[in-house]
């Protein structure tokens, strides 16, 4: 058995005995990995997730009762038992290969859940035995934080009640969300096996450097210090050491976002600025050539282009509108939430407005987009919302003289007409509402887009660009979701999008 952190220690001692149980059953089936070429997933790596934990709740007011404190802990141990479960993954014809093993990991927090569950019906001597039966009040809390980990919307969730109390669930799966993601230090991989491994796909060998390069993690008074220390050859290769910095800070930033408003109601609080301290090391050895290509190819081309394993965060308004433009290409579907038909704005003002810029003219390639895709029928896989906002009219007119105004938006309106048609025979489906400016939607077949704005009156300064098909499958229900709520027909919509444009002219 492991050595509980103190504010987190069981003094209930049945509930001791069941832990060791679990944490004897658990390092078992966890021994061998079939995902050999991903990252620690072993008993060590949940025994380092509860003294992050340990180090979150460290000096804050946060009181767990026993039932609560033993849920959390075999949530911890169990959480990860899902990537040991092929039988569970419905695999079919695919072989235990490098594909199939992928589709388990990419569920195997659900897998987690359903095994928890499982296991009680099995018997001691079974492989799936895992010591709760004498327990089975508390599986389908243990089951359900364990399946939380990861993916799901912890919103959802409400607080349970064992015997007289309460059980924070929300609470119990945003702790182990973050302390699972701030695991990332170099104990995370055994960077020598990957000499022995063969068919590594590219973007893995990344993934396991990154976490080689990060000697430590500390949390100190609510702010998050993580440490690197790269070989001494990249002292002044900073496109190789800042690649790694942007991927694994951004990772932190994205979990902290996802939980903050949780832990926030309990008083646990996170700087969001996460303190970086970069060292070189002489004993330090760098990337295989081939990695180290294929980040210099990642850096040279575009944000899109260049995300690495999924997620990366976007800065500045020129990668912004970069990564728009990437996303129009080689896709049948489209989702967009924009702040008025700015797209629909006439030539000789994009002319003028792109003679003032040095970025991409996104709004010129989405209006061909939309003629080419939807020129001839309504297209139901292109779908816009039109928050209509005043900001709209302030970014248009900006560019203006008033003798332009009737000028600029009857053409706006002419072209209303192109897309549309007369009586919206074609076109894409759209809808008028304004579902506010802090989850601004934009996603295509193979990446989603989320930016936010710093104010209603402001333009989008910050988001993320992500190509993860499970996570741009939620961004779509969440788009989808509110247009299928507020959308009326096509006829209404466009006449509430005209009476807008009438209102500004």
């Amino acid at each position: 058995m492991f050595e509980i952190p103190d504010n987190l220690r069981l003094i209930n001692d049945e509930y001791y005995s069941v832990l060791s149980v679990i944490y004897v059953q658990v390092e078992k089936l966890l021994k061998n990995p079939l995902h050999i070429h991903y990252t620690d997933h072993s008993i060590t790596h949940s025994i380092r997730i509860a003294n992050i934990i340990s180090q979150i709740i460290e000096n804050i007011d946060v009181h767990f009762n026993e039932e609560e404190k033993f849920i959390l802990l075999a949530a911890l141990l169990l959480h990860d038992i899902g990537m040991q479960t092929p039988d569970y993954a419905d695999l079919g014809e695919l072989p235990l290969n490098i594909e199939g093993l992928e589709k388990i990991r990419k569920k195997h927090h659900e897998y987690s859940e359903k095994l928890i569950i499982d296991s009680i019906q099995c018997s001691e001597e079974e492989a799936y035995f895992l010591g709760l039966n004498s327990k089975e009040e508390f599986v389908d809390d243990i089951a359900l934080v364990a399946k939380y980990h990861r993916k799901m919307d912890i919103a959802v969730l409400d607080n349970d009640v064992i015997g007289d109390k309460i059980i924070r669930l929300r609470l119990l799966c945003a702790l182990i969300r973050l302390g699972d993601c701030l695991d990332l230090d170099y104990r995370r991989v055994n960077i020598k096996r990957l000499l022995v491994f063969t068919n590594i796909p590219i973007e893995s060998k990344f993934y396991w450097y990154a976490h080689h390069y990060v000697s430590g993690l500390l949390i100190q008074t609510q702010k998050i210090h993580i440490y690197f220390k790269f070989p001494k050859q990249y002292e002044s290769r900073d496109e190789f050491t800042n690649k790694i910095i942007e991927y694994m800070t951004s990772e932190i930033r994205n979990q902290i976002d996802e939980v903050y408003d949780i832990l926030d109601e309990y008083n646990i609080r996170f700087y969001k600025d996460i303190k970086v301290n970069k060292q070189y090391s002489k004993a330090q050895k760098r990337m295989p050539v081939e990695l180290e290509e294929y980040i210099a190819t990642a850096n040279a081309e575009s944000v899109y282009r260049g995300v690495i394993y999924g997620k990366l965060n976007i800065t500045n308004r020129k990668d912004l509108l970069g990564a728009y433009v990437q996303s129009l290409k080689n896709t049948e579907s489209f989702r967009n939430m924009v702040m008025g038909p700015y797209f629909l704005a006439p030539q000789w003002y994009r002319e003028r407005v792109n003679a003032n810029c040095n970025h991409e003219d996104f709004d010129s390639r989405f209006f061909e987009f939309v003629r080419k895709k939807a020129g001839i029928a309504v297209n139901e896989n292109i779908k816009l919302i039109f928050t209509n906002t005043r900001r709209y009219e302030v970014k248009v007119k900006d560019i203006l003289t008033p003798s332009e105004y009737n000028r600029f938006f009857e053409d706006v309106l002419e072209n209303m007409r192109i897309v549309w048609g007369e009586y919206a025979e074609r076109g894409p489906m759209l809808c008028c509402v304004d579902p506010g400016y802090m989850h601004i939607i934009t996603s295509a077949d193979n990446c989603a887009i989320i930016t936010q704005r710093a104010g209603i009156m402001d333009p989008t300064h910050q988001g993320y660009i992500t190509t993860d098909k499970d996570e741009i499958g939620r961004i779509n229900q969440s788009f989808d979701d509110i247009f299928n709520y507020n959308y009326s027909t096509q006829e209404l919509e466009l006449k509430k999008l005209e009476e807008f444009i009438r209102s500004v002219m």
